[in-house]
């Protein structure tokens, strides 16, 4: 028994510090997103959609980098096909931003950065599902 009850524990610890570093990885990634985006569409002058774009592309990287790296510790597995399905999520969940951006803005009058705040919150739920049972496979 207590060998089961070390064994859920290791799960529980281990589990609990990978969704940790995912969420410090993914708050790092969610300074520099809108540090672009504002760079994008405040001192470039571009408009909130080409924004978006650009300021999601090159936090898409890091994150595919950090939690590759650090988070699920993924080294070890096939680069190329963990990219491309990290990309297919990327894909998936930047339409999710893109989406709620446009409705946030055209449809309701909010402000292009409160409108990305809350798609963000939608994609956290499918980047890390995603990441942790199909891209990095733990």
């Amino acid at each position: 028994m207590r060998v089961l009850n070390r064994k859920i524990n290791s799960k529980f610890f281990a589990h609990l510090l990978r969704l940790s570093t995912f969420g410090i990885a993914g708050a790092t990634t969610a300074l520099i997103y809108f540090f672009l985006f504002w760079v994008s569409n405040i001192a470039i002058g571009l408009g909130y959609l080409k924004a978006v774009s650009i300021a999601y592309f090159f936090a898409t990287l890091f994150h595919f980098t950090v939690n590759r790296n650090i988070t699920f510790d993924a080294t070890a597995g096939p680069y190329r096909h963990q990219l491309l399905r990290y990309l297919l999520m990327g894909l998936f969940n930047y339409f999710i931003m893109i989406f709620v951006v446009s409705f946030g803005v055209e449809k309701l009058n909010f402000s292009p950065y409160s409108t990305s705040c809350v798609s963000v919150v939608f994609t956290v739920f499918t980047s890390y599902l995603l990441s942790r049972y199909w891209v990095f496979k733990v």
